[in-house]
Order: C-alpha cells, then structure tokens, then sequence
C-alpha cells in the first residue's frame, strides 16, 4: 500500500463545510459540535488510533448526508487500514457530494481527492486484480489530477512522480484487460507482476457507483496518454 499522510490539503477536505458561502438554517445549530467532533478525528488518525477515528468518522458521515469532507474523511481512513473498496466507496461519494456544494477551492484541494483516489483503485486493483472498468477508474481520476500534481508538481515531486509510473503501468494494463489468460501463458513475455493482475478474476470483485458514463472515462483515458507521452518526450 502507498502511505498516506494527513495533510494540510486533506484537512481542508475534511473541514470544507465551514467554508460554504451560504446561509445557516436549523441544521448548522450543532456545527460547533460538529467541527470539535471532526477536530478530536484528526487528532485520533495522527496518533494512530485508527479504530476509534473510524467509529467517530462514521457517526459523523452518518449525521451529515451533504458534506463531501466528512465521506472523504472517512475514504481516508478505510485506506489507512487497507481496506480500500471501503475507501473507494466513500470516496467516490464525497467526489458527488462536493459537485453539489458551492465551495472554492485552490487547484491543489480539487486535485487532491482525485489523486487519493486513483491511490485507491490501484491498491485495489493489486489487492484483486485489474479489471478495465477498474483501469478506467483509475486513468480517469489520474488524468483529473495530472495538470496540478505532474505539470504544476503542486503536491511535491515524490506524488508526482508516483502518479506518472501509475499511469504508465494502468494504461499498458488496460490494453491487456480484455485479453484472456491463455494468450498470455502463450506469450509468455509479459512481467511476473502483469500475469499475476490478469489471471483468473474473482466474482466479487464489484466497484461502487460513481457517477462519470464510460464515454467520459475512455476520453480521459486518451487525454492522460497524450499528456504521458509529452511529459516523457520533454523528459528526453
């Protein structure tokens, strides 16, 4: 698994409703409890007492069905115990719940759920294997992230070059997704690590909703190869 960090940017995710540009009603009364509550849970992930900041993380989620910091907060700590379809779950809702929110945000709090993100599914995809609807995932929320995290290197040189080699290795997986087994054993060139990511794929295997249609994803899948191969071509 990668490490992940709480961070400045994550905590911005996390506390993001307080900075909603719009008027209280009679729910925001216990928003000072609600942002202690949301305190005391960062203070819990950074001691490492991830079963108690889950449980907190949860009562908060389950009390606000609006704000994306809270599901994004939860995602963060599924990951944190490598559970990472748990992880993609609420991290693809917080991803729907900020499209509804009217909050501004800098370049690199957009780009940074995208990025955990893409993380994710490609944990998951090592954890299970790498289907091309998985790939596409990842691609996509790759492609999301690439101009702040790789061009603008916003979020520091090591994740920038992390999502690069991600990128890299889900794209040639995508191309070899749909091709079966035995053409591979025949092959017989490709590395130990790819043979493993396509070999029998477990029934389970079943990714939660996310609200991007398959003709979105296929046009960032493009969009990240042709930003991949000027990031390699200005490399050399």
């Amino acid at each position: 698994m990668k490490e992940f960090h709480i961070t400045t940017l994550f905590i911005i995710n996390l506390l993001s409703c307080c900075l909603q540009p719009q008027a209280w009603t009679a729910e925001d009364i216990e928003l000072p409890q609600g942002e202690e509550l949301r305190q005391e849970m960062l203070r819990l992930m950074e001691s490492g007492a991830l079963d108690d900041a889950l449980r907190l993380a949860q009562k908060l989620y389950d009390g606000d069905s609006k704000n994306s910091g809270v599901a994004m907060g939860l995602a963060h700590i599924y990951a944190l115990r490598n559970n990472y379809m748990q992880s993609a779950r609420y991290f693809e809702d917080g991803l729907q719940r900020r499209q509804a929110e009217k909050i501004i945000l800098s370049s690199e709090a957009k780009a940074f759920p995208h990025l955990e993100l893409a993380m994710v599914y490609d944990d998951l995809g090592r954890q299970k294997y790498f289907s091309a609807e998985l790939c596409l995932r990842i691609l996509y929320h790759a492609n999301q992230a690439w101009p702040c995290v790789v061009e603008a290197t916003c979020l520091g040189s090591e994740r920038s070059q992390t999502l690069v080699e991600v990128a890299q290795r889900v794209s040639q997986y995508y191309a070899l997704a749909k091709v079966s087994k035995e053409v591979m054993e025949k092959h017989g060139e490709s590395p130990e690590e790819l043979a493993r990511a396509f070999r029998e794929r477990p029934p389970e295997l079943t990714l939660p909703p996310d609200s991007v249609d398959e003709a979105t994803k296929l046009e960032a899948k493009d969009s990240l190869i042709a930003r991949r191969r000027a990031y390699d071509q200005r490399r050399h």
